[in-house]
Parts: C-alpha cells; structure tokens; sequence
C-alpha cells in the first residue's frame, strides 16, 4: 500500500503586524505581498501603443525592486456564469434573459512581490520596512500604468491559497481533497492538472525573436504574445505562471563571463555560437542598461480527465506554432505544481530558470484583459 504523505502548506502564516500591508510569510523566512490586478490591455483593442506601454511598465518595476526581489505573475482563466442585473426595460430584460446563464471566461491577474529577509530576527524590522518601501514604490507605479492595484488582506490571502489548491476558481463553496502525483499530471479529486513549462533548460527552443506583441499574420492585427489562452477548448481552470527573479548583477555578469572563455577555450562551431551569444547578451546590457534575470513560464491547465490531452495538445499547438517548444521532461508534476501557488516560487529548482533579459523575459507576459460588458 503506498504510503499516504501529506501536501505541506508553504507558508508559516500570514504577517499581520503591519496593519497598512498583509504578507504571506514563507517557511524560508520570504515576505510575499499578493495584488490583484487589472491587465492594462484589453482584448481587441488593436492599440499597439497599450502593449508597449504595459511591457515598458513592468521593466520600471523591476527597475524599482532591484536585486533580491522575485517578481510572480498570476493570470488564472476559470469559468463563469452571466448573471444580468435587473432591468428596467422590455427590451433591456429580453436582452438579458438571451444570455442569462451563458458561461464564458473570466480572467483573474495577482501579482506576488517576493522578497527573502535576513535570517536574524534583530533585523527583521529593518528589513521589512525596506521591502515594505519597495511594494509601496511599485505599487504606485503600478496604479500610474492603469493596473489598478489592490492589496489583499490575510482573509482574502487564504482565500486565495484555498482556491489555488483546489483549482476552484468559478463556484462560491470550496472543496478540499486528495492529491495523487505521477510523472505526467497532478489529479486534484475528480479532476487532472497538467503543467507545460515553456522552456526546456538542456535545450532552450524560443524564436529568434519576440516582442511586446505578436501581429496576426493577414491583416497585421496586434494581439497579445501568448493571446491563444482565450481559445484552450475543455478546462475548468488555466493558470499561466510567470515568474522573473532579479539576482545580484555583478555576480551573474561573472559567471557569464566566466562561461565565455570556457567556450573560447575549446574552439568549435556550438562553443563559437555560444560566446557569441554572450557577447551579445553582453552588448545589449551595456547598451540598453538591461538587467539580467533568470525567468520560468509554466500553464497549468485543469480539466477533467478524459479531456486532459486533448486539452494540453491544444496549448502545445499553439506554442509550436510561435516558435515555441514545450518541456518534454517536466516530470515534477507535483513541484511545479507547488511553485506556482502565489508566494511559493522559491520552490523552483535551477533547472527550471533560464537567464535571460528582463527585456526578452516580460516579451512572454500575459498582457490582456477582458471586455467587460
């Protein structure tokens, strides 16, 4: 009979002493501050103008946090019901009564601010009102770039956590239930998640090039880089993961460096084509003022299971066709699972992170939101 473990919560609690600003406390000593979010960029806008202006607004947050921050995007697509207000008119109540009860998507976007403090409880204090500086700083520029930020509270924080875990983002009631982990998928209960990493660390398979959009290829209409999430037929619940972490600068741009001239040492065509990359990551540091990031992209997807495969060959359709190869060796199923839960991502691995550019890295952030009405 296999052995029954139970699914550890990755929190201490909820930092609460603070009564301007909540923070979950992780069990490494992190404070993580949760916001939800209004995407800047609203689905079929056709403004180039909003693309550019949410990806020049998130590398001034990363810019504003600096070194030590772990930045963790959260865009989670569940199910809902339209539920008409009442109407005054004949014609106004007919309306509504077509589409009552239609489901369609809802989007909902947290931003998790991560920082870990020094393990010494004399300077916890200090710490803390640095970070909490820095969340106040980034929030206001958050709320300048129309995201319209909130901060959520321990009530709305556990909330949040009970959700997440139970990938039960459409109905009032929670449910908790069994885990069960396998090398391909996680099942929750009666339902099966499945988490794609974008990248595959061994043998990094992206497009030559990426931007702050993509265009549709007949008309040159701007859509979002990763805009086929509206479109993944059969799941319950979709959560796109994005997660950006700032390390010291002047150690990383070392080991680079370091990487180079073992690459020049032994001269052949991969080693060339490897420090020339350098150089030019090097290049365009200096040029651009560009911080070095190390970054992780994951979608888990949650549907019942018989519709699983279906489901993720869609998503990796898609991705094939912009240039991007999914992870076949996503094995730790449970793990990344674990690490996309809001205030966990400390739980990567270094196989899981890819340096990059904070430039290239926000290119793959999910920038859309949806029409209200």
């Amino acid at each position: 009979m296999a052995r029954k473990k139970i699914f550890k919560q990755p929190y201490l609690g909820v930092e609460t002493s603070d009564e301007e600003m909540h923070c979950l406390l992780g069990l490494k000593g992190e404070l993580s501050a949760v916001f939800q979010l209004t995407n800047s960029v609203q689905q079929y806008s056709a403004n180039e103008d909003q693309y550019q202006d949410f990806h020049s607004a998130f590398l001034n947050i990363i810019k504003i946090l600096g070194e030590g921050f772990t930045i963790q995007k959260l865009d989670v697509l569940s199910k809902a019901k339209f539920a008409p207000q009442n109407a005054s008119t004949f014609l106004q109540t007919k309306y509504n009564d077509h589409f009552k009860g239609r489901e369609y998507n809802k989007i909902n976007t947290y931003l998790v601010l991560t920082k870990t403090l020094r393990n010494n409880a004399k300077h916890f204090a200090e710490d803390f009102r640095s970070y909490k500086l820095s969340v106040q700083k980034a929030m206001q520029a958050l709320d300048t770039s129309g995201f319209k930020p909130k901060l959520l509270r321990e009530q709305e924080l556990n909330m949040l956590y009970l959700r997440f875990i139970t990938m039960n983002f459409s109905e009032k009631n929670i449910v908790m239930d069994n885990f069960h982990a396998t090398k391909n998928h996680v099942e929750i209960g009666e339902k099966t998640l499945r988490s794609i990493s974008l990248i595959d660390i061994d043998r990094i398979e992206l497009p030559n090039t990426i931007a702050a959009y993509k265009s549709n290829n007949t008309d040159d209409f701007p859509m979002d880089t990763m805009h086929f999430l509206h479109q993944v037929p059969n799941f319950i619940t979709l959560v796109y993961n994005q997660v950006i972490e700032i390390p010291k600068q002047t150690q990383t741009i070392q080991k680079l460096q370091a990487k180079q001239n073992k690459h020049k040492g032994i001269p052949d065509p991969e080693n060339d084509h490897a420090v020339e990359d350098i150089q030019e990551m090097f290049e365009g540091i200096a040029r651009s003022n560009q911080l070095l990031v190390r970054a992780h992209f994951n979608i888990l997807v949650c549907c019942e299971s018989d519709l699983l495969t279906k489901t993720t060959n869609s998503i990796e359709n898609a991705l094939f066709s912009q240039g991007i190869i999914p992870s076949k060796n996503a094995y730790n199923q449970l793990e990344l699972f674990r690490s996309a839960i809001p205030g966990n991502s400390v739980e990567l691995k270094e196989y899981d992170l890819f340096l990059t550019t904070a430039d290239a890295a926000v290119c793959f952030f999910f920038k859309e939101t949806l029409p209200i009405d």
